[in-house]
């Protein structure tokens, strides 16, 4: 679909949207339940950040940090 500029430049077109209401509401239903099962079961880890609902990027560079300084810790008090 042409969006502006000059039209003999592929970068000035986007994408066609193909998928039908229908499926756009199936793949909502089966991510909601597959989401569902894996939080129900514990079968991820806490450490896995992606595609999960109150996990973003600021939580993953947290628990990141947070784990160095742990480990700084245990190393200078093992020196000490």
């Amino acid at each position: 679909m042409y969006r502006k500029g000059d039209k003999i430049n592929i970068s000035n077109y986007g994408p066609i949207l193909l998928l039908s209401l229908f499926s756009k509401v199936f793949e909502e239903v089966v991510y909601s339940r597959l989401v569902g099962h894996l939080n129900i079961n514990k079968i991820l880890v806490e450490e896995h950040f992606g595609f999960r609902k109150n996990l973003a990027t600021e939580e993953a560079i947290m628990s990141m940090v947070g784990g160095i300084f742990c480990d700084l810790e245990n190393a200078f008090d093992s020196v000490l």
